[in-house]
């Protein structure tokens, strides 16, 4: 793998979603399937592709991860970043089992600073992740991806979305406030950061899940 080396401290928010992480990959699975229509949507606009060299960020408990190993076959490379070593085990379990450990590498990193060269990658996938970072490193890490790909490479976030707001982003936004650490990720306004980091946007379907808005956007490297 071809790497540069990266240092970084972690914030104290981010060693307690760390720490509470590792407590949910034991059963992670179970809350995860109602993501499955969403995580599915994102994958078929992200359209990998035999023996491309790609990258999920916040992979969790792997629900992508082979998926996207299966389809770029042994000619191609997917590559897996977390910050929960829990998740990670737990993903590796399910890669072995799964036969695909071959063009699967995971790491236990920070998306904030990839440990990757630039123009690395043929696409991202980014799943329900980005919404659970402070709003200023939403910026650094979408100039991460876009560091990392090389032009013309595809982005695909899947997000919760504030694009509307009705009662039940009300009140998921104020359980969030009162309880950070229980409701730790809230709808975001996606598309206008995409936008801000200079993608181009190919691609935006509108989903919703309880009432909450959920966004699945595919954008280019221009």
């Amino acid at each position: 793998m071809k790497t540069e080396p990266t240092t970084h401290n972690d914030s104290a928010a981010k060693k307690i979603s760390k720490t509470s992480y590792n407590k949910m990959s034991g059963w992670y699975d179970t809350f995860s399937i109602f993501e499955r229509r969403y995580r599915k949507k994102g994958l078929e606009l992200l359209n990998p592709q035999n023996g491309e060299s790609l990258l999920e960020i916040g992979f969790g408990t792997g629900q992508c991860i082979i998926p996207l190993a299966k389809k770029v076959g042994s000619n191609g490379q997917v590559y897996g970043i977390d910050i929960s070593e829990g998740m990670i085990q737990k993903t590796k379990k399910k890669v072995r089992r799964k036969r695909t450990a071959f063009s699967v590498q995971l790491i236990c990193s920070d998306a904030a600073t990839l440990p990757f060269i630039s123009s690395f990658f043929d696409g991202i996938l980014i799943s329900f992740t980005i919404e659970l970072f402070e709003e200023t490193e939403i910026p650094k890490i979408l100039a991460e991806c876009k560091r990392t790909l090389h032009a013309g490479g595809r982005l695909c976030i899947i997000s919760l979305s504030n694009r509307k707001t009705n009662l039940m982003v009300k009140s998921y936004e104020w359980f969030h406030r009162r309880f950070p650490k229980m409701i730790d990720c809230r709808p975001i306004p996606i598309k206008e950061y995409i936008s801000k980091a200079d993608f181009g946007i190919i691609n935006l379907i509108e989903m919703n899940m309880w009432g909450l808005p959920v966004d699945v956007i595919l954008a280019e490297k221009k």
